[in-house]
């Protein structure tokens, strides 16, 4: 019993990667605003014309493009996980972002995706999945029906138009 408490511990350091602390998320640059001239109000009250034809509020609802970088997202994190719990090295190792394979090379790789093949060796689907999207960076935080290896906000990053694994 201690031998198989041992390896779901040894997994989930593995999935939940190596970093030494969580990545800051990136924020978005403030909108730049055009400096005051002879005609424009310093006051910070807007005339009822710039009230009348300014933008409406940002909805809270996806939008169709954010919804299909999710789908893409789940897609490609989905794959990973797959690939990892049944030894698919070759195919997980595919997955990581550049970073993450200068980091770890394809035989240390691949012996942490055998090992958790060892003590899974099937595929997983999701419970849950999340993502929060910033540019070319997300966030994403998924679950299983094994408590030990969810993922709570693990970096995924876009490198040539597609989503790569980057908790290394």
């Amino acid at each position: 019993m201690r031998k198989c408490s041992y390896a779901v511990a040894m997994i989930a350091l593995v999935v939940s990667g190596c970093s030494a602390g969580p990545t800051p998320t990136p924020s978005l640059p403030a909108t730049p605003t055009a400096p005051p001239t002879s005609q424009q109000p310093l006051s910070p009250t807007p005339s009822a014309e710039t009230a009348q034809s300014s933008s409406p509020a940002p909805s809270s609802t996806p939008t169709p493009s954010a919804d299909l970088e999710k789908a893409a997202i789940r897609s490609a994190a989905q794959k990973y996980s797959d690939a990892y719990l049944t030894g698919d090295a070759k195919t997980a190792y595919a997955i990581l972002s550049a970073r993450c394979k200068k980091r770890l090379g394809k035989s240390q790789f691949a012996r942490l995706v055998n090992y958790a093949d060892s003590v899974y060796g099937s595929k997983l689907p999701f419970k849950t999945f999340s993502a929060t999207v910033s540019g070319d960076m997300a966030r994403v935080t998924y679950t299983f029906s094994v408590k030990a290896i969810n993922q709570t906000r693990e970096p995924w990053v876009r490198e040539s138009g597609r989503w790569r694994e980057d908790d290394c």
